[in-house]
């Protein structure tokens, strides 16, 4: 519609189909509407018919991964394969594909990170088509990190009164880390206890 033509024209184009005579100058403004509007194609028709795949695309920092999130990612796994789901995991990093771009070509309908998305990541998401994003930046009303909340919530639940937070002394860690703390923070705030002892540790 932005682009003044028909579906089938838009179709002839983006798929590059031989054998229809389409006029330069249209070619180039559809090309030029859909890198305005940030369209992607996608690749499975079948998904599009359903309204949603079965791909759920797990977005992996670039960080040293042990056996913690090694673990985290095969019962992630694990679980969505009960649902009927396929787990596919993407290495963020500096010189890595767009998380949109790997998220349009697999054609995910779910996409999660460890760590929460920015804004401008959320929309690029939405627009390479999936359907939910987790987690998306925590506005300023919530009260902290929810996955620091719920750990420090099941210590407390145990009758722990004295909590301890470990802070990775891994730069690219941190930010992760430091949500975490918010929240457990909170949980400690709210249950009428002292706030966590922070100390440092190290990946050596």
């Amino acid at each position: 519609r932005a682009a003044g033509v028909s579906q089938t024209t838009v179709s002839f184009v983006l798929n590059d189909k031989p054998g229809h005579s389409i006029p330069e100058a249209t070619r180039l403004r559809i090309l030029e509407v859909a890198r305005e509007l940030d369209y992607r194609p996608h690749a499975s028709a079948a998904a599009l018919a359903a309204g949603r795949s079965d791909i759920v695309l797990l977005s992996v920092p670039d960080l040293p991964i042990g056996g913690a999130i090694s673990r985290f990612i095969e019962e992630m796994a694990s679980a969505l394969a009960e649902e009927g789901l396929a787990l596919v995991t993407h290495l963020a990093g500096a010189h890595g594909r767009p998380l949109a771009d790997v998220c349009a070509t697999v054609n995910a309908s779910v996409v999660i990170g460890l760590t929460p998305f920015d804004e401008d990541t959320v929309q690029a998401l939405y627009r390479a088509g999936a359907d939910v994003v987790l987690p998306s930046r925590f506005s300023h009303e919530d009260a902290g990190n929810p996955v620091g909340r719920i750990q420090a919530g099941h210590l407390i639940s145990r009758g722990h009164r004295r909590l301890g937070y470990a802070m990775p002394a891994h730069p690219g860690l941190l930010e992760m880390a430091e949500d975490r703390l918010e929240g457990t923070a909170q949980a400690c705030a709210d249950a009428g206890l002292e706030p966590p002892l922070v100390l440092s540790t190290s990946l050596e």
